[in-house]
């Protein structure tokens, strides 16, 4: 826990952007953060998530990540009760929303006049791969090399790379 204390008393004021309120614990669950480091996410950092069974529904899980409380489902069509969405939509969700809020840290840092961004992320299988499109939205008055370093940017956040990358699962 040393090296992530030092790791945010470097960065400072820089992570106020990526500011996340709640309480996680480290992967071994040896100790839990400091009320400090509860409300950063540094990429790298170990992630919590906790789902169990809600036992409302058939399908239907609670989650819980870093203090905030999700609904997970599937649809009717799948034997779900539909009262959130399926884990393929939370996939496109945090795609959708890591690529936002990087391109929003970039411009705030380069004082650019984005005034919104808006992600659409749709997934699909093709020939056994899965497939994520985005398509973004920048709103403001950006000239044409400001647009295509933002697109460029968005391409570039965490959650992009891991799908991008290969990732390993291990099950205990």
């Amino acid at each position: 826990m040393e090296y992530v204390d030092q790791r945010v008393d470097r960065c400072g004021s820089a992570l106020a952007l990526v500011g996340h309120a709640g309480e996680y614990r480290s992967l071994t669950a040896r100790s839990t953060l400091s009320a400090r480091m509860a409300r950063w996410y540094l990429p790298g950092m170990p992630m919590r998530a906790v789902v169990a069974e809600s036992g409302s529904g058939r399908l239907t899980n609670d989650v819980l990540v870093a203090g905030h409380r999700l609904v997970a489902d599937e649809p009717e069509s799948l034997g779900g009760d539909d009262s959130g969405p399926g884990p393929y939509g939370l996939l496109c969700a945090a795609l959708g929303a890591c690529t936002s809020m990087t391109i929003r840290m970039y411009a705030d840092r380069k004082q650019w006049p984005l005034q919104r961004v808006e992600v659409t992320v749709d997934h699909e299988r093709v020939d056994g791969i899965d497939v994520f499109t985005k398509a973004v939205v920048l709103s403001g008055d950006l000239d044409e090399g400001q647009r295509e370093r933002l697109h460029e940017i968005g391409g570039r956040c965490p959650v992009h790379r891991t799908l991008e990358a290969s990732s390993r699962v291990e099950t205990r």
